[in-house]
């Protein structure tokens, strides 16, 4: 539970308690007896769960470490242009994805409260795809993402999407997505990744010895 965090635990708490008064709206007036209260206690229990998944969803984000690399990137070619990738981010979990093409990216989803409603919050990120770009010509260039995202998927519910289309929601978060520039894929590379106030970046910083 080391990525629990307070929006974590607003959204948690609040779901338990819509749905534990959904549950005594239903005990106390004995369910069917009155209609308008058992579609209340429904609507209490709906929101109550998407509050709890939102809530879950959200220990997928981290806080964005100071002076500090969020994640480091590292290349092995398993053939041509086929390559083993290592993404490792700075709590030192690790996600391996098998990419094939001339250059990478990597994005992020940045999440936000408010400035006037923030107390002092910071801003929490989260890893999102890593995307493959093939060079089809002298001009052209095909960008394809990989299939899994290098989070846990255990939520049903996307927070930020929800966040971001809810409309008295989306007034007090703020939600945006940034991609480091187009980085060429090399044998043994090594790439740190930083989140800067320009968006996210990747520097090669060496070649691995293997």
């Amino acid at each position: 539970m080391e990525n629990l965090n307070i929006l974590t635990l607003v959204f948690i708490v609040s779901g338990g308690v819509l749905c534990v008064m959904a549950i005594r709206f239903l005990w106390k007036y004995e369910v069917f007896k009155y209609l308008p209260v058992l579609l209340l206690s429904l609507a209490f229990l709906t929101a109550g769960t998407v509050a709890i998944y939102s809530g879950l969803d959200l220990l997928e984000y981290n806080s964005i470490p100071v002076n500090k690399p969020v994640a480091t990137v590292y290349f092995k070619r398993e053939s041509g242009k086929r390559f083993r990738v290592h993404v490792k981010d700075y709590k030192g979990r690790e996600y391996i994805r098998e990419l094939e093409g001339n250059y990478w990216q990597l994005d992020s989803r940045v999440l936000s409260l408010d400035e006037r409603l923030s107390f002092g919050l910071a801003p929490m990120f989260r890893l999102e795809y890593l995307y493959v770009l093939n060079r089809t010509s002298a001009n052209a260039v095909r960008i394809e993402r990989a299939t899994e995202p290098l989070h846990p998927t255990g939520s049903k519910i996307d927070a930020g999407q929800w966040l971001k289309k809810t409309p008295w929601l989306n007034k007090l978060f703020s939600l945006h997505t940034t991609r480091t520039m187009k980085q060429p894929m090399d044998d043994l590379a090594v790439y740190t990744i930083s989140l800067t106030k320009l968006g996210l970046v990747a520097e090669k910083t060496s070649a691995a010895t293997d």
